[in-house]
């Protein structure tokens, strides 16, 4: 019993963290994202750098994908031809 209880006490004594959490911004903080999500927001110029962006566009070989942020359309552009919303 005695190992039992002194294998548990070391787990727990392990797996307890005493690393400083990292502040994120403090918009973020108020809009209740997820810690990843906020610092994927971080990462990329902050929460309003994101709201502001209007378009999305990624290249995909000869395929260019623009994505209207706001209604989500998507067009699939190529030189032969383009797939998506008017």
């Amino acid at each position: 019993m005695k190992k039992v209880l002194l294998l548990l006490l070391t787990v727990i004594t392990f797996s307890c963290k005493n690393e400083a959490k990292k502040e994120i911004n403090d918009a973020v903080k108020k809009e209740n994202y997820p810690i990843e999500l906020a610092k994927v927001f971080e990462a990329h110029g902050g929460i309003n750098t994101w709201r502001k962006a209007q378009v999305l566009s990624l290249n995909k070989g000869e395929e260019v994908h623009p994505i209207d942020l706001k209604s989500r359309k998507t067009v699939i552009n190529t030189s032969k031809y383009s797939l998506g919303f008017n």
